[in-house]
């Protein structure tokens, strides 16, 4: 390709690139962007064979030195470092340092000075060389690929599977020394909390972060239980607690064929872990249909309305604790617990275990001490009303066993 056009091309794919191509996430796009590519276009497709040479030269140099393209989070200057609701992505022109931000002859591509999220502003000694974000690092290999050397480009990851792993409704089944590298250089409480861990659990298992993982962290280890302990008495007697969570609803006035249809959904999983079925399913499938995300959101959706059900039908014992009026239970439940997405707390908790009838454990991780500085994780057990009173001498052993870390579910397993 001549000079001249690897020019034009890049003034033309810059030029475009402020929409995405088709199966792409949406791009930021704004006036500003849409200005400082059209200021790049025309001094791209001003400047002679030779000064486009030593153009891409300036901008890229070479695999040292290379600048980063990172698009801003929230402004640059700001003490708070936040991101603001809409950030633009826009290459900087001319100097990002300057007061005036005027162009110079040959715009540059300036790494961000200083930590963008600390505020301090102060240019570090060694500017980190920060892959760009989403569809922009496509965008940026597309347009300086032909100009690149071949070890800058392999530094740049493969955002895709990196969507795919981050997005993974439930994880694999991992040791539970992947929480040790996952904080090796966070805070030392954490640190200690997670080896006084090893003294009773084996591994762990990740799930979404994505405000659903409380319910889709629930319905799997319950549902794994089933499938590995074979346990049909449980199954019958959750059958039954189930059914008495239909009448609830329909007694409250919610739709009946809405209700019979996602009910009938985890009713079907529930009878197809039991090996004896006709339709039993293996581990691997169970993990497969907890993956699929319409499936999966279908069993979090029926969770959700069991908890909103029974938080409903008991509104003046839960009040107080969900911070309402008993009035205000409906209100409540509408936007905290139906709504997809929406994080949950004690109340919420406590109404599916006393729904269903399930013990859960939640081991909390947290800075937390005790005041003779006793670093023993916390745990909260969640024992079924219809079980509390007549077992609290010897309360039932949990049939799921959660993670808890500030806003974040995960299944732990125990030795």
């Amino acid at each position: 390709m001549e000079v001249s056009s690897k020019k034009q091309k890049v003034a033309d794919d810059v030029n475009s690139s402020g929409s995405s191509a088709e199966g792409d996430e949406p791009m930021v796009t704004s006036q500003s962007f849409i200005s400082s590519t059209n200021v790049l276009n025309v001094t791209v497709s001003s400047m002679a064979d030779d000064e486009f040479r030593d153009f891409i030269e300036s901008s890229h140099g070479t695999p040292s030195d290379a600048p980063s393209v990172t698009p801003p989070i929230g402004n640059v200057a700001s003490s708070t470092g936040t991101a603001s609701d809409a950030p633009s992505v826009t290459p900087p022109v001319g100097n990002v340092g300057s007061s005036t931000g005027a162009p110079s002859d040959a715009p540059s591509v300036t790494p961000p000075i200083g930590n963008v999220a600390s505020g301090s502003g102060t240019p570090s000694e060694e500017p980190s060389v920060t892959p760009p974000i989403g569809n922009m690092a496509s965008k940026f290999i597309d347009i300086f690929e032909p100009y690149l050397p071949e070890d800058v480009i392999q530094d740049f990851p493969d955002v895709g599977d990196q969507d795919a792993d981050d997005n993974a409704c439930v994880g694999h089944k991992e040791p539970l020394s992947s929480l040790v590298a996952e904080f090796q250089s966070g805070s030392p409480i954490i640190q200690a909390k997670i080896k006084l861990l090893y003294d009773n659990y084996a591994a762990l298992r990740r799930v979404r972060k994505d405000g659903n993982c409380f319910y889709r962290s629930f319905m799997f280890s319950y549902l794994e239980h089933i499938l590995e302990t074979q346990d049909t008495a449980e199954v019958d007697r959750i059958l039954a607690n189930i059914e008495q969570c239909r009448k609830a609803q329909l007694v409250l006035g919610d739709q009946e064929y809405v209700i019979s249809e996602i009910f009938s959904l985890f009713i079907d999983l529930l009878k197809s872990v039991i090996q004896e079925n006709d339709n039993s399913i293996s581990h691997e499938l169970l993990l497969d249909k907890s993956c699929d995300q319409t499936f999966s959101d279908n069993v979090v959706l029926f969770l959700r309305m069991v908890t909103s059900g029974e938080l409903r039908i008991r509104a003046e014992f839960f009040a107080p604790f969900a911070g309402v009026e008993s009035t205000g239970m409906a209100k409540f439940c509408q936007d905290s617990v139906e709504t997809m997405g929406e994080d949950c707390d004690h109340v919420h908790i406590t109404a599916l275990c006393d729904a269903l009838g399930v013990p859960t454990r939640v081991e909390c991780l947290d800075q937390s001490t005790s005041s003779s500085g006793d670093l023993t994780p916390k745990h909260h057990d969640f024992i079924p009303m219809q079980s509390g009173a007549s077992d609290a001498g010897n309360p039932p052993v949990p049939l799921v066993t959660l993670l808890y870390r500030p806003g974040h579910y995960d299944i732990l397993y125990p030795k």
